[in-house]
């Protein structure tokens, strides 16, 4: 995030850590953006980021720890 602790806002009482969505992105299987026609598993959408592949999505939260 913006205040430079690499993404995480917060880390919860159990110690793990906790993420603004914006730094995440969204998990949307179903999601129709402007590349729905291409199916691509990641579509940009302004300062957000949509994922339709459940593992890249995964993924993406693993190189957040």
């Amino acid at each position: 995030g913006d205040d430079g602790n690499d993404g995480r806002d917060a880390v919860r009482g159990n110690g793990s850590p906790q993420w603004n969505a914006a730094d995440l992105g969204f998990f949307d299987p179903n999601y129709d953006g402007k590349s729905a026609s291409t199916a691509s598993p990641i579509e940009h959408a302004g300062k957000d980021t949509f994922f339709r592949d459940v593992h890249l999505f995964i993924e993406r939260a693993k190189d957040l720890e």
